[in-house]
């Protein structure tokens, strides 16, 4: 199998990039030549946020640089819930990919790139032991080391069912992996910003419309910490007794919701407000979060909680909320429970000669 094809089998693949580093980010954000692999990439996005179906390019090129386009607006968009989808959309391609392919070189090639060591013998798989244990805490209790058959420092797979159960094991690998490579990506492509701006913006739109209908459980735990200024003003207002606006207590109630907290929870802030009624309150909480009624209301938009005269990052002069990037107060919460430093990315396809090679021409 020739480098151009595992390219676009298997893009993540370092010892592929030799073949496009000619390329420029310029021409690869802007050039009609590579417009499918654009489509493929905003494709991909645009499907992990619940809108239209991913638009496969025909060439095994198309595919290997649309998915490092993907791996660059996945690092400007700083969307940790995104990002895990994205990876698990990616990892299915992968283990599809690797199912397919007979070439034992080939697999070993694959695998040492995921740092996963294996040898092949006839119809008989090992891996090493420690790569094992590496990658099988998604996996569930049939993986457990435990129930496998061990030799030599190796975990043994033969017979039937061995070849899929191996590729489990380097799509984990590969998940890992690929959000660790779109959170190295340290500066966003000027290149990028400029020639993509308008897909970008159709992108930020669509995850700010569909950030509400991520579970409660990909928020993880609680931490009121990481609120938002907007939310803990409205909170910090309740508490000392004052009765806020409608506005406020719906961009409230919509956020405690889709956080995790429970209507009970919920219920017990709002006591402290002057008006309060336990009956009216209930009533208004059940509706605005879907459990009456057929409509499941979503947290407004800093764009909206602004018109509502909500705002406060002034007052507070919050870094955080000037962030261009900075569109949605579950954005903010994410990121703030996160606490890894400033987001964007500059990166090129192979991270080097790329990069340098756009730098040379803007000179």
């Amino acid at each position: 199998m020739d480098d151009r094809t595992l390219s676009g089998m298997f893009p993540f693949l370092k010892s592929v990039s030799y073949l496009y580093r000619g390329l420029s980010l310029k021409d690869l954000f802007s050039s009609t030549a590579y417009s499918d692999a654009r489509t493929f990439a905003y494709s991909v996005i645009m499907k992990n946020l619940g809108e239209g179906d991913v638009i496969y390019p025909p060439s095994y090129e198309m595919k290997y640089l649309g998915y490092h386009m993907v791996r660059m607006i996945l690092a400007y968009l700083n969307d940790k819930i995104l990002t895990g989808r994205v990876a698990i959309f990616f990892r299915d391609y992968f283990e599809t990919n690797f199912i397919s392919i007979d070439d034992r070189e080939v697999m070993k090639r694959v695998s040492a790139e995921l740092d996963v060591e294996i040898m092949i013998q006839g119809n008989e798989f090992s891996i090493n032991v420690f790569d094992y244990i590496s990658n099988i805490e998604r996996l569930g209790d049939d993986y457990r080391l435990f129930y496998q058959r061990l030799k030599n420092g190796y975990v043994i797979f033969s017979g039937k069912g061995s070849r899929e159960k191996v590729t489990k094991i380097l799509r984990e690998s590969f998940y890992r992996k690929f959000i660790e490579s779109v959170e190295s990506i340290e500066s966003i492509p000027e290149e990028m910003i400029l020639y993509y701006r308008e897909e970008l913006a159709r992108i930020k739109e669509a995850r700010d419309e569909n950030i509400s209908k991520y579970s409660t459980v990909e928020y993880g735990d609680i931490d009121e910490d990481s609120f938002p200024p907007c939310i803990k003003e409205i909170i910090k207002r309740i508490m000392n007794g004052e009765n806020v606006s409608h506005n406020a207590r719906f961009t409230l109630v919509t956020f405690l919701k889709q956080i995790g907290f429970s209507g009970e929870r919920i219920l017990e802030i709002f006591r402290n407000v002057p008006d309060f009624d336990m009956r009216m309150t209930e009533y208004q909480v059940k509706h605005i979060t879907g459990e009456k009624g057929k409509t499941v209301y979503s947290v407004p938009k800093c764009s909206t909680i602004e018109l509502y005269g909500l705002c406060v990052r002034d007052k507070y002069n919050d870094s955080l909320c000037r962030k261009e990037w900075m569109t949605h107060p579950l954005i903010y919460y994410r990121f703030k429970k996160r606490s890894k430093g400033s987001p964007g990315p500059q990166d090129s396809l192979d991270g080097s000669d790329m990069a340098k090679k756009s730098n040379n021409n803007h000179e």
